[in-house]
């Protein structure tokens, strides 16, 4: 139909890339969809840049 409108969702958790990923590594989407009436082809990429947790020490000195 003309000017119809769909949304897909796709979730992915964090058990599903953190062992594949290090500091500052990028994930790539893609995405692409195809108009079925004008074979027409839409593609888009999104990246996101992966940031490890910043580690905050405290060290106490200890008199004897």
């Amino acid at each position: 139909m003309p000017n119809d409108a769909g949304e897909v969702k796709v979730e992915v958790s964090f058990d599903d890339y953190y062992k594949r990923t290090v500091d500052e590594d990028l994930i790539k989407i893609t995405t692409l969809a195809i108009v079925g009436k004008t074979k027409q082809i839409w593609s888009e990429d999104y990246y996101f840049l992966l940031y490890k947790p910043s580690l905050i020490f405290e060290v106490r000195k200890l008199f004897y």
